[in-house]
């Protein structure tokens, strides 16, 4: 059977916080690679209000069979 390569996105509030998960993301081998892309700007809705935010953005590299790990880990 081959393993599907997926790329999963996500943002996080600063620079440390986007380099610590890349970090124990390959660490974990969870991931193969991580990109972090620095000052995106993201405009949303939060309590009927538009907000708007610098965030960092992750491109994980990954596999589908690691997506659920990878989903975990992002949530702590």
């Amino acid at each position: 059977m081959i393993e599907s390569n997926i790329l999963v996105m996500t943002t996080t509030g600063s620079k440390d916080e986007a380099v610590k998960l890349a970090n124990t993301l390959v660490e974990r081998r969870l991931a193969a690679c991580v990109n972090v892309v620095p000052h995106v700007q993201s405009v949303y809705r939060w309590n009927d209000k538009v907000e708007h935010a610098e965030e960092f953005l992750l491109l994980i590299k990954t596999y589908g069979t690691a997506l659920e790990r990878v989903r975990t880990l992002n949530r702590e």
